[in-house]
């Protein structure tokens, strides 16, 4: 029998992998290959709806057509709803550029009423799947190892890995000691030219980080280091950042993969994504053997693994992964979105409630309303939305550095008051570096005056995306109610086993 019908309007390789999807959970999947047959359709028997654009035409001008058809449907959706349920709109994008305004802007708002529209690029999906797995023992307060990711080349791909990496690499160690911070070092022959692109792009992380360019093609190398603009701050971005101009095969870089993979104070990955799937295969099997014997996990672009897959993988390629593949990547059951609802009714329960059940003994019998969280979800801005999606990205994270696995959700009830302030601090680690990233930025030594002395300020500061709360964890002051801001970040980490056991349907 049958649950639910998805429409599926564009031609794109990603069909066959999603209507595979789809028909393991009992769904009737409609493929319109164009838009020709919209008029006819009955959208208020629709429960999904997939939007994907045409992988044969230049990005940004698929993406139009594809934004177009988005505003299409929005607008006959809201002409024959007969409730108030939004429709779920599942968005293929080819632009990273254009996934990113989304984010920081989201959608106009005749279309935020009527459809719950999650965009995605498959770039975006793949650099999740590897960001999650970076983290390969738990990073514990004590651990003295750093995560160090290292990308070989500077592509939209590469962006995505990167940047999903800053969003999910975060700590308890780094509490410790602020040298503890993820390191992410990027590697191409033109790295000191592509680098600007993403130092413009997001600027107000790079303003609050430290980061270095490395020239090995000159003799001897040269480095030049960029450090925070607020150096008279306490550290409070846990990410760092290398970018090396160096030619493929390299010999200075050759010892530094070979120097990082023995290193115990390091959890090394290495990603290849240049544009040449060949040159990039020819690359990775010609890494120093040490890296091999040290069992590196090594994520290999290539648009296509049959060939890949067909072969026995001797101990000369025991980590070798392959990622790229066009027509798989993305999870129509969006679990980071389900976990991110859960997410956003904790964190409007915390705003909403009286300080004293969140301040000092966490409280923990507090349950999932499925209405009134669908409400909250609803009410919330697209923007908002990929904050608790972000969030929610990071919970496996968190619970390893704990010491738990995804599914002992029980055993968290045993967290004492210390775990829950690490994991808090944790936490706003990871908000500051998401806020960075958004184009937020902190106020300078003169907005701080101002907000110290009419706190009303604070507000009128975020309409020009200045936050008063971007600092270190143990320099938060109190909100605009008088409220402390830690108590947010404290309610979201004690609440982390209600958040993974409610996601799995427990």
């Amino acid at each position: 029998m049958m649950n639910n019908k998805i429409l599926i309007i564009g031609s794109h390789p990603i069909i066959s992998d999603m209507t595979r999807q789809y028909s393991q959970r009992g769904d009737e999947v409609i493929h319109y290959v164009d838009d020709d047959r919209m008029a006819t359709t009955d959208l208020t028997a629709i429960r999904e709806i997939v939007l994907l654009p045409d992988i044969n035409k230049p990005s940004m001008e698929a993406d139009n057509e594809t934004m177009r058809l988005l505003e299409g449907v929005a607008a006959k959706y809201a002409s024959v709803r007969q409730d108030n349920r939004r429709l779920l709109c599942h968005l293929l994008l080819r632009s990273h550029s254009l996934l990113h305004l989304i984010r920081l802007e989201g959608f106009r708002q005749e279309i935020e009423d009527c459809l719950e529209v999650n965009p995605f690029t498959i770039e975006d999906q793949w650099s999740q799947t590897i960001a999650l797995g970076l983290d390969r023992e738990p990073m514990t307060k004590q651990s003295g190892k750093t995560v160090h990711l290292v990308i070989f080349g500077m592509s939209q791909v590469a962006e995505q890995v990167a940047m999903n990496a800053v969003h999910v690499c975060h700590f308890p160690n780094y509490i410790c000691r602020h040298s503890y911070r993820t390191r992410i070092t990027v590697i191409d022959e033109s790295a000191f030219e592509k680098s600007k692109e993403w130092i413009l792009r997001y600027k107000p992380l790079f303003d609050n980080c430290y980061y270095r360019y490395i020239d090995t093609q000159k003799n001897p190398a040269v480095t030049n280091t960029s450090k925070p603009v607020h150096q008279d701050w306490e550290d409070f971005v846990d990410i760092e950042w290398e970018f090396v101009s160096a030619l493929p095969y390299d010999n200075l870089v050759n010892c530094k993969i070979e120097q990082w993979s023995t290193s115990p104070s390091q959890m090394l990955t290495i990603v290849f994504a240049n544009g040449d799937s060949e040159a990039v295969l020819n690359h990775a099997l010609h890494l120093p053997e040490v890296v091999v014997a040290s069992r590196i996990p090594i994520y290999v672009y290539m648009q296509n693994d049959e060939a890949f897959r067909q072969i026995k993988r001797s101990d000369c390629t025991p980590h070798m992964i392959p990622f790229g593949m066009v027509e798989y990547g993305y999870d129509v059951n969006i679990p980071l979105v389900k976990m991110a609802k859960n997410v956003n009714f904790i964190y409007n329960r915390c705003a909403n409630d009286n300080e004293e059940n969140w301040n000092g003994h966490m409280r923990f019998s507090v349950e999932i309303d499925e209405e009134q969280k669908e409400m909250a979800w609803k009410e919330v801005s697209g923007v908002k939305r990929m904050s608790n999606i972000y969030n929610a990205m990071t919970i496996g994270v968190k619970m390893r550095s704990m010491g738990f696995k995804e599914d002992d959700w029980d055993k968290f009830y045993d967290m004492s008051q210390e775990d829950i302030e690490t994991l808090a601090e944790v936490e706003h680690n990871r908000w500051s570096v998401e806020e960075l990233m958004l184009g937020w930025r902190p106020c300078t030594d003169q907005e701080q005056r101002e907000v110290e002395s009419d706190i009303s300020m604070k507000e009128i500061l975020k309409k020009r995306k200045i936050h008063y709360d971007l600092r270190a964890y143990k320099d938060l002051r109190p909100d605009s109610s008088g409220k402390p801001v830690q108590i947010y970040d404290r309610c979201l980490s004690a609440c982390i086993p209600l958040i993974a056991k409610e996601s799995r349907g427990r």
